[in-house]
């Protein structure tokens, strides 16, 4: 967010930030790979005539020369998902955090990068899923939601061990209560977690 509105204008700037951002939410686009090329064109002005993977990093390059701020990047960053469909040459090209990717696009549909970021944290958050008042769930899909009254079971060796794994699975399960918590302990069988 802050290259976008720190680079609007600079075209080298915005390129460089979407290689950044790129290397964050995916693999394929490093600077080794096309990055490199893609900041220089936006550096240069897109004015040297080539031919093709290079034309191609070229022409995303323009999106930026033509509009350097965050409309010309949610250009490039839907071309460059176009380009990953329809040519194998850009097959490397993969986006591991689809949420994000996807968002810094719509981004372009705002009239400022502010704007669109406040929209998309206003639906994020009132599109948090609320659970049922009665519910009975697996500690996984009950990861960020709250109740007021949680009963976790069984609390036993089996599914608690004395493991960093199961002491977040732990951490998931105590934290979400905001009033009442049982824990259903095993007599048998009990999690070493909770002997005292």
């Amino acid at each position: 967010m802050a290259a976008l509105t720190s680079g609007a204008g600079d075209a080298a700037a915005l390129a460089a930030a979407v290689v950044s951002f790129l290397g964050q939410v995916g693999i394929g686009f490093s600077p080794s790979a096309f990055g490199n090329d893609f900041e220089r064109e936006a550096r240069e002005g897109c004015t040297a005539k080539r031919s093709g993977k290079r034309a191609t990093i070229q022409s995303l390059a323009r999106f930026l020369v033509y509009e350097p701020d965050h409309h010309g990047v949610a250009k490039v960053l839907l071309g460059i998902a176009e380009l990953k469909k329809r040519d194998p040459r850009f097959g490397a090209i993969e986006t591991d955090c689809h949420k994000e990717f996807w968002e810094a696009v719509r981004l372009g549909d705002f009239e400022t990068p502010d704007a669109g970021v406040a929209e998309i944290t206003n639906r994020r958050t009132n599109s948090q899923p609320k659970p049922p008042e009665k519910a009975i769930s697996i500690i996984h899909k009950a990861k960020g939601l709250e109740c007021d009254s949680v009963i976790v079971m069984p609390c036993d060796a089996r599914i608690f061990a004395d493991k960093p794994d199961a002491r977040c699975l732990l951490y998931v399960a105590l934290s979400r209560a905001k009033n009442r918590l049982m824990l259903v302990l095993s007599r048998d069988n009990p999690s070493p977690l909770f002997v005292i």
